[in-house]
């Protein structure tokens, strides 16, 4: 809903800005973190409910790093599934051979 009490020229600025003044700066960045399995997304997770619980981080930071772990757990069960079928998809293929040279 738009404020009818903010004046015209607030608004054209706000709008010049391009939502800039939404962006939040990390005061302390923290290092990349492995994020190779399930348990390092836990590990992660965990830090950032901690964080959010000590008043250290940000709502809305911790909601990116929520929702980009839920991705990243996403790709990780699509690449683990692929390798899974890749091995069955192998096997497969031996058994034929195997099955074709014994005719």
């Amino acid at each position: 809903m738009h404020n009818p009490n903010i004046p015209e020229e607030e608004k054209k600025a706000a709008q010049s800005r391009g939502g800039e003044s939404n962006k939040i700066a990390i005061s302390k960045p923290l290092p990349p973190m492995r994020l190779e399995n399930p348990n390092d997304l836990f590990t992660l997770l965990t830090e950032t409910i901690n964080q959010i619980r000590t008043g250290k981080i940000d709502l809305k930071v911790a909601t990116t790093v929520g929702y980009l772990a839920g991705q990243a757990q996403k790709a990780y069960e699509a690449s683990n599934l692929n390798n899974r079928l890749e091995v069955i998809e192998s096997v497969l293929l031996q058994r034929k051979i195997s099955y074709s040279r014994g005719k």
